[in-house]
């Protein structure tokens, strides 16, 4: 029983010691447990000593035990962390003051942002985001175009060739529910190797979706006139990660 749930039971008119929560039980009317205080300071600090030794103790065996528990979070939280590297973003984007690189694109013709390159996962596909803030081509001066490029890796031999895996495109609003989110799907076909094929050179030729957001609805899509754009490429059809094949003189 707690010191709480015994004082709840006393009867009417009867009181407790105040340190009945550090043990100990005299009990009697009010005038009685006064006097208690008064005269048992020795008792009391004695049992006082003993409830800070055993305080002392539990501390010193939480301590004890901390690292062998936040090891025990790091092994839960692993698997987390490896489904939101496999399955979140890939890569976040993100373009400072979109509205002046939008005027500068306008006035130099410089229109191409680069993201710096990133991994679909571990020992994955290289990639690299672009964005066209002015449009591009034929949708200039009226859509936003995002791209991605496929940049030569060491590990592009145990890749699955020509590159197929949906790609989604996610801008960032003030409130994440009016995100704009766009899906683009490769079409492996032999005409699209300059795109998805393995890169020959430092990277591919750039694809990914010309009309994804039209200049005059951008507003909605900043954030204190910055941009955020999320790539996300769907894994779910690979296999397991592959692990990279090591030559035997270097075992």
């Amino acid at each position: 029983m707690t010191g709480s749930e015994f004082l709840t039971n006393l009867p009417k008119g009867v009181a407790a010691c105040p340190f009945l929560e550090h043990g100990c039980h005299k009990v009697g009317n009010e005038q009685e447990v006064k006097l208690h205080v008064r005269d048992d300071r020795m008792l009391h600090l004695v049992i006082l000593c003993r409830a800070v030794i055993e305080l002392r103790k539990a501390c010193l065996q939480s301590l004890r035990e901390r690292p062998y528990r936040l090891a025990q979070i790091e092994k839960q939280l692993l698997p987390a962390f490896t489904v939101v590297k496999k399955y979140g973003p890939q890569c976040t984007f993100h373009i400072p003051k979109i509205h002046d690189v939008i005027s500068s694109a306008r006035k130099t013709g410089k229109n191409l942002v680069f993201s710096q390159p990133f991994e679909t996962h571990r020992f994955g596909y290289k990639m690299t985001v672009m964005v066209a803030p002015y449009g591009d081509a034929e949708v200039a001066r009226e859509y936003l175009s995002v791209y991605v490029t496929i940049v030569k890796s060491q590990f592009d031999p145990i890749q699955r060739w020509p590159f197929a895996l949906p790609i989604t495109f996610t801008m960032w609003a003030a409130d994440p529910v009016n995100n704009l989110e766009k899906t683009f799907t490769p079409n492996p076909a032999p005409e699209n190797n300059p795109f998805l094929g393995r890169p020959e050179g430092a990277r591919n030729a750039a694809f990914g979706i010309q009309r994804f957001c039209e200049l005059i609805e951008l507003d909605k899509y900043t954030i204190h006139n910055d941009m955020f754009l999320s790539v996300h490429v769907d894994l779910s059809t690979l296999k397991a990660e592959p692990t990279p094949r090591v030559p035997s003189d270097e075992l």
